[in-house]
């Protein structure tokens, strides 16, 4: 699977667990990994719930995209948890930077498919799928091509093509997450920390 937009949550937790007593000290690498990965969950929620702020989204499909990767135990003394998106157009709407089309190719640039700067599109909107369908296709116009489609009597234009586009960043996910975990982490850490004392055998 790809991973773009990926980031993970890393707290150093050896002063803490060196104040602790020989069982407790027992149960931090469980402790440790379950606090990270709830940490990880609420910083997806938080990701989740601002996107609306962030984009015009009339579909589920980008929050979808963003998934968690669970801390594990095995992994002490350095257990990770991520927070990460699947969809690699993601990567640039996290830093910004400039979309060049694929082995030298074009850019779909909507025109009218997009009713909003701020609106994501779909793949099912994007210009390959588009060109599958029905009544749509390319058109030379005194801009260069143009994907369209025949709309009652006319044609409506959907995306112009060019060589590259700027994306600014929008999606915040570094900052969203690290402030979940600052505000999450310690709070998750003393429940995991208690759970494990509970059941430990």
């Amino acid at each position: 699977m790809t991973r773009t937009a990926d980031f993970s949550i890393s707290i150093d937790t050896r002063a803490t667990i060196a104040a602790l007593d020989a069982l407790a000290r027992k149960q931090a690498p469980f402790a440790t990994a379950l606090a990270l990965t709830k940490t990880a969950q609420a910083a997806q929620a938080e990701v989740k719930r601002t996107l609306p702020q962030r984009f015009t989204i009339r579909n589920n499909f980008v929050e979808k995209g963003i998934r968690v990767e669970a801390a594990r135990k095995r992994d002490w003394p350095r257990p990770r948890a991520a927070v990460y998106s699947k969809d690699r157009f993601m990567a640039l709407q996290e830093t910004g930077g400039v979309k060049t089309g694929k082995s030298g190719g074009s850019v779909g640039v909507p025109v009218t498919v997009r009713r909003t700067p701020k609106q994501t599109l779909p793949p099912s909107r994007w210009p390959k799928a588009l060109l599958r369908k029905p009544n749509h296709f390319i058109l030379q116009t005194r801009n260069g091509p143009a994907l369209a489609r025949r709309k009652g009597g006319g044609i409506e234009l959907l995306y112009g093509f060019a060589k590259s586009v700027k994306v600014k960043p929008r999606l915040g996910m570094a900052s969203t997450v690290e402030n979940v975990a600052r505000k999450a982490f310690v709070r998750e850490f003393e429940k995991a920390l208690a759970h494990a004392m509970r059941t430990a055998r």
